[in-house]
C-alpha cells in the first residue's frame, strides 16, 4: 500500500474514528485503525466489536492495499507534523513508513486479515431524515438514559418507527424524555429498537446539522450513513418498558 494524503485530511479522519477505541481490550487489533486504499478511495475504520465507525478521506493512491496501525499513536504523530503532504507506504510485513518533509517514522502494524469484518450498507428496513432533526431529537432524550447496568434495556435510547412517526424515548426510572417527528415510511417498515448509549454519544459527536441521514436496520444491527461517515452498531436486545403508562393522559 502506498498513498499520499494531506495532514488535515488524515488527522480529521483519525479524529473521526478514534473515539470508540478502548484502553482495556484483550484483542490488540482493536487498538488499531484499518486503512484500506483502493484505486478510487481510502477508508479508515475502527471497532470495539459492538460499534464500528468508517470514514472516507481524500488521498492519492499509487499502490492499493490494506493494513492496520495503532490509531492513537498514528494520530499523535500526525498531529505534530507540519501542514503539508504525508506519504504512507506499507511493506509485506505490515511495517508502515510515514514521510513528511524531513520527518521519517516507521510504525509496526498488524495484518488487516485479523481486523473484524465490516457490515455492508444495507438493511431490511431503511429510513431517511435530516441530520439536524435527528441530532436534535437525540440531544433532547439522551440525558435521561440510565447508567444502571442491572437494567440493561434502559441503557440506551428507544427508537420506534410507527404510525408515520419516529419516536425516541429514554428513561432511568426516575425521569423520562420523549420526542416525536413525523416522517414517511411504508407500513411494513414499522419497527422498534434500542440504541446503546455509547452509539448515541458517538452519533451526537459525529452527526452534522445539515444534510441527509440514512438509517439501515437489519436483525440486531443498525447502520447510520451521513456525509463520508458510516456508524454501525449492535442493538440492545430485550423489551423496553411501556413508557406510555407513566405519561399523564
Amino acid at each position: 500500500m502506498k498513498l499520499q494524503v494531506t495532514k488535515s485530511a488524515l488527522l480529521n479522519g483519525l479524529q473521526t474514528v478514534h473515539n470508540i477505541v478502548g484502553t482495556r481490550s484483550t484483542l490488540p487489533i482493536l487498538y488499531n485503525v484499518l486503512i484500506n486504499a483502493s484505486k478510487k478511495e481510502v477508508y479508515l475504520t475502527t471497532t470495539d466489536l459492538d460499534i464500528s465507525i468508517k470514514c472516507q478521506i481524500e488521498a492519492t493512491v499509487t499502490k492499493t492495499g490494506s493494513t492496520t496501525l495503532p490509531v492513537r499513536r498514528l494520530a499523535g504523530i500526525v498531529r505534530e507534523l507540519p501542514e503539508t503532504s504525508i506519504e504512507l507506504e506499507t511493506d509485506d510485513k505490515h511495517v508502515t513508513t510515514l514521510v513528511c518533509d524531513s520527518s521519517h517514522y516507521k510504525i509496526i502494524g498488524i495484518t488487516d486479515e485479523e481486523f473484524p469484518p465490516s457490515a455492508k450498507p444495507e438493511g431490511k428496513y431503511s429510513y431517511r431524515l435530516d441530520q439536524g432533526v435527528f441530532k436534535e431529537m437525540m440531544r433532547k432524550v439522551s440525558y435521561a438514559v440510565s447508567v444502571d447496568e442491572t437494567r440493561y434495556v434502559l441503557n440506551g435510547v428507544y427508537m420506534s418507527f410507527k404510525g408515520g412517526k419516529l419516536i425516541m424515548v429514554a428513561t432511568d426510572g426516575r425521569r423520562l424524555a420523549l420526542v416525536e417527528h413525523e416522517m414517511d415510511f411504508p407500513k411494513e417498515a414499522e419497527i422498534d429498537m434500542i440504541l446503546p448509549a455509547k452509539t448515541v454519544a458517538e452519533l451526537l459527536r459525529s452527526v452534522g446539522d445539515e444534510g441527509e441521514l440514512h438509517i439501515h436496520i437489519k436483525e440486531n444491527n443498525a447502520m447510520f450513513e451521513f456525509r463520508n461517515i458510516m456508524v454501525t452498531s449492535k442493538l440492545i436486545e430485550g423489551t423496553y418498558p411501556n413508557y406510555k403508562q407513566v405519561i399523564p393522559s
